[in-house]
């Protein structure tokens, strides 16, 4: 599953609500989960590439 800036923020919203109910095992993201998503019990965060800017990674 993945969730990007081009999606409507409908399917962003399905994808995470399935990422949250574990019925999909990885979630791929670009910069728009950055801040404000809180998922309880989240063991791991991949970071691919890191912000250009320390405030986007920092919160």
């Amino acid at each position: 599953m993945m969730i990007n800036g081009d999606m409507c923020q409908d399917l962003r919203e399905r994808a995470l609500k399935e990422f949250r109910e574990y019925r999909t095992p990885v979630l791929v993201s670009t910069d728009v989960c950055a801040r404000g998503i809180d998922i309880k019990e989240l063991d791991h965060v991949i970071n691919y590439d890191l912000p250009h800017e320390t405030t986007t990674y920092v919160h």
